[in-house]
């Protein structure tokens, strides 16, 4: 409902359904880069925390302190990601008797949602990590964030995420004799993330694309 979202993610955010939810959400409606993280992601024990969040990330898994509140949940991505679903037999009971024959279960894929959320964390903290890095080459300010987008297979995001260049970018507004280095740093940074990683005017175009298939970023 609002335009902008300040993200308290802690090393088990993703863990719980009703932060993922809200996660998955606002980035689908007003996209990535309208989140502002409030986050301890740049030490390094902290980042393992934040890699290994992701990894283990699932919807069916998350924890949720009233239960009552899973189906509302559940269904909202359902039909906001347009997961398939299917009956699958869970078990085959002894004929004789009401309760005898084969027990179905509907299940849903919720891995687009899972896929989406990844992206756009992936994308957001490896923002945060451009804006604070140190400008000094080899120095891995991206925290291991490209690495993690390859690992998930998103692509077309590990391209993005690989023409960050903060030093080269400092070298550059150096050179063009920027009265404010930092401000003009920013300004670089920002401009990366709005032509490599959001083009055609934000995340939700792009992104919701990459989670739902593996379409590249021209189409």
């Amino acid at each position: 409902m609002h335009n902008g979202f300040v993200a308290v993610v802690g090393w088990n955010y993703f863990d719980r359904l009703w932060p993922l939810w809200e996660w998955a959400v606002f980035c689908a409606r007003c996209g990535t880069g309208r989140v502002q993280l409030a986050a301890d992601a740049f030490s390094r024990a902290a980042g393992v925390e934040y890699h290994r969040a992701l990894r283990r990330l699932s919807v069916e898994k998350a924890s949720l302190r009233d239960v009552r509140d899973r189906p509302i949940i559940l269904e909202a991505l359902e039909k906001l990601f347009r997961c398939s679903s299917q009956m699958e037999m869970v078990e085959v009971r002894k004929l004789g008797g009401e309760n005898g024959g084969v027990v179905k279960e509907r299940i849903v894929d919720y891995s687009p949602v899972e896929r989406f959320v990844r992206a756009t964390a992936i994308a957001a903290f490896a923002r945060e990590a451009a804006l604070a890095s140190s400008r000094e080459l080899e120095k891995a300010d991206e925290s291991g964030w490209i690495g993690l987008s390859e690992e998930f297979g998103l692509h077309d995001l590990h391209h993005a995420l690989k023409m960050c260049k903060p030093w080269d970018w400092l070298d550059l507004v150096r050179q063009q004799g920027a009265e404010d280095i930092d401000l003009a740093h920013e300004a670089m940074v920002e401009a990366w993330w709005e032509e490599q990683v959001c083009p055609g005017g934000g995340a939700v175009q792009v992104l919701v694309l990459l989670a739902l298939s593996d379409r590249t970023w021209d189409s």
